[in-house]
């Protein structure tokens, strides 16, 4: 009689396991890095549309934030500023501090209120609009659209806040807001 070829055998079994095995993992491996990669494009996506979203916020603010030093330290274009101007600006910062307060600080909106708090006087009741505690004399003499009715938006002269007392506490704020960043300040740098 002639020899059957003999069935296969274990160690048959298990070479062909093994060779069917490593492109069989090798595929697995290959399809859980390309959904680790995938994953991980997606976080940098939104990642980087976070971080351009904040720095256009923090933009924003530090916008805002130079026309009232330009306001109260008459510089650049503040004989453009009537009182209405200067109230929109501060109102405009509110607005985005406020509705993004998450993403600030509690020193930055601290610095931020004892700001408010030097530039303008607040808090008069209800109904009574705050008062800017620039020179309203400085205005009137140097504005370019100044109008009688805009000296009840002003303190009175002994109310005022000076040059300085504003620019410190400006400079309170962006210091702050640039740790908010991530940015050390040239004062904590040397």
């Amino acid at each position: 009689m002639a020899s059957q070829p003999e069935l296969w055998n274990s160690l048959e079994i298990v070479k062909l396991a093994v060779d069917l095995a490593l492109p069989l993992a090798l595929a697995l491996v290959g399809l859980v890095l390309f959904k680790i990669e995938k994953r991980f494009e997606k976080k940098l996506d939104h990642l980087s549309f976070a971080l351009e979203w904040k720095k256009d916020l923090y933009n924003d603010v530090l916008t805002n934030l130079n026309l009232l030093f330009q306001a109260f330290n008459y510089v650049g274009d503040w004989r453009e500023f009537d009182p209405e101007k200067i109230i929109s600006i501060k109102r405009e910062i509110d607005f985005i501090l406020s509705s993004y307060s998450p993403l600030f600080s509690e020193g930055t909106i601290s610095k931020y209120d004892d700001l408010v708090s030097v530039a303008f006087e607040t808090g008069r009741g209800r109904g009574q609009h705050l008062l800017i505690r620039a020179n309203r004399e400085m205005y009137a003499e140097s504005s370019t659209n100044w109008n009688d009715s805009y000296a009840k938006f002003f303190v009175e002269p002994k109310k005022r806040a000076t040059r300085d007392e504003f620019t410190e506490s400006h400079d309170a704020v962006l210091i702050s807001i640039f740790a908010d960043m991530g940015f050390e300040s040239a004062a904590n740098l040397n």
